[in-house]
């Protein structure tokens, strides 16, 4: 009777633990290929979409505080605010048919928008409230407005091209300094002029705007700091000899200071001087991202690599994984995850699905897997919730793992009530046993060998007395 109650006790206690089971971990050498990504088994089950957003909206889409969305429509002609929390629209605001909206930031210190738009005769940067879409300022830009971006002294970064023919003539860079009540300019850089080029990148950090231009015609990169508030040059770093994917060029400041320009190899410099402090002779950036401790996420299309924060120019990457049949498009992180876009790769073999591929970082391990069509750019929100494009219906929408069962932890899943298992997708005869059963099962136990106690003692006293009796 007790080895039964033993084993119910045990079997319970096993079946409650699954409820949040460790994820499988899979060993592998620092390189590992995904001929087909989407087809290997993952190891936190299939996540779920379990939010979608309630109008349409393009990758131009960013996220402000308390959970709330800033998208610009696929006709780039409306802007949409929207609470991530209960799906309700807050405002819109239409620009017009012959208005096309190019690109938008958000300012969490002013709780505002800057949003540049493009007219046939001219390009104006705007800054609206976040809470309500009212207008605060506007400043008109010389031709074809681009990309913005804000930093936190209240400095807009605009780029600006002329296009004449659909050909990119000169491209320009200019800082305005900005408040609630107006923006005025703090200076101008013509590119074209300057660096030869209409290709770059920028990135901001400390007061410095850092700029990687692409020199095409010695297919080479000069990298550049200028201050923020004059534009004034504080160094210059030309990397000759230098290939550039595609002619793109990215820019990146990692938290620690250092400055990660494109090429191939990758370059990490001083952010404060531009000496060079690493060359990563196995890398190239045609995309990725940084992690809060500085480590660097790198892609090249067919390859994703993660490289120490100390890097040196011997540094081979923390680890590997390679794409045989399938392109990488973007590549961001949490700190704990790599969250990865695919596509079909050029003359591929098996071409695999476009899909979304979460990676732990640790070890290069593949989580999950999740494939729904076209999927455009990822986000990731103040909690670190991830968001991704669907471009067959122009909407955003959210991914949620453990089998859409359970709460996403590192390296395990917290499942609901109700499902249980390493990727919390088993259910029915699997479900949480009721507290009031595991208390019954105790407690029958428990009189179990309280009986069992006295039937020993009732033995014992009479095998005494017959013992007594017989001498």
């Amino acid at each position: 009777m007790n080895l039964l109650v033993f084993g119910i006790a045990l079997f319970l206690s096993v079946d409650r633990a699954s409820s949040r089971a460790a994820w499988p971990q899979v060993g592998h050498d620092a390189e590992q290929t995904f001929s087909s990504p989407a087809s290997r088994q993952p190891l936190l089950g299939v996540p779920t979409v379990d939010w979608r957003s309630p109008v349409s909206l393009s990758y131009y889409t960013v996220f402000g505080v308390n959970s709330v969305a800033y998208g610009i429509s696929p006709d780039f002609s409306t802007l949409w605010a929207f609470s991530l929390a209960n799906d309700a629209v807050l405002w819109k605001k239409t620009f017009g048919q012959e208005t096309s909206l190019a690109n938008l930031a958000y300012d969490e210190r002013l709780d505002v928008l800057l949003v540049t738009s493009i007219t046939s005769s001219n390009s104006t940067l705007f800054c609206l409230r976040a809470k309500d879409g009212g207008d605060l300022w506007s400043s008109e830009l010389p031709y074809t407005a681009m990309s913005v971006m804000v930093t936190p002294q209240q400095t807009a970064v605009v780029t600006t091209n002329n296009i004449v023919s659909f050909t990119v003539k000169t491209s320009y860079v200019f800082a305005l300094r900005y408040s609630t009540a107006s923006a005025e300019q703090l200076w101008s850089i013509n590119v074209t002029d300057a660096f030869n080029t209409n290709q770059f990148g920028l990135a901001a950090s400390n007061g410095t705007v850092f700029g990687a231009f692409v020199v095409t015609a010695n297919r080479s990169m000069i990298a550049v700091a200028f201050d923020e508030f004059t534009g004034q040059q504080r160094w210059t770093q030309r990397l000759t000899s230098y290939f550039i994917m595609g002619g793109y060029a990215y820019v990146s400041v990692r938290p620690d200071g250092r400055v990660l320009v494109s090429s191939a190899p990758c370059a990490l410099l001083d952010a404060a001087t531009g000496a060079a402090v690493a060359t990563l002779r196995t890398a190239t950036y045609y995309s990725g991202s940084i992690t809060p401790d500085s480590r660097m996420l790198l892609s090249n299309l067919t390859n994703l690599n993660l490289y120490p924060s100390a890097s040196t120019n011997k540094s081979v990457p923390l680890w590997s994984a390679r794409f045989d049949n399938c392109q990488v498009n973007d590549a961001i992180n949490d700190g704990q995850l790599a969250y990865v876009t695919v596509s079909v790769a050029a003359n591929a073999v098996d071409p695999c699905p476009a899909a979304i591929l979460a990676i732990n970082l640790t070890n290069g391990d593949l989580l999950w897997n999740f494939t729904n069509g076209f999927v455009g750019g990822m986000m990731l929100d103040e909690a670190g919730a991830l968001y991704a494009v669907d471009y067959s219906d122009n909407t955003i929408f959210r991914l949620g793992c453990c089998s859409g069962h359970g709460k996403c932890l590192l390296h395990s899943c917290e499942c609901y009530d109700g499902f249980s298992g390493p990727d919390c997708a088993d259910s029915g005869d699997h479900k949480k046993v009721p507290a009031w059963l595991i208390g019954l099962l105790v407690g029958c136990g428990v009189l179990a060998v309280i009986v069992a106690a006295a039937v020993a003692c009732i033995v014992v006293r009479r095998r005494k007395s017959n013992y007594a009796v017989l001498n």
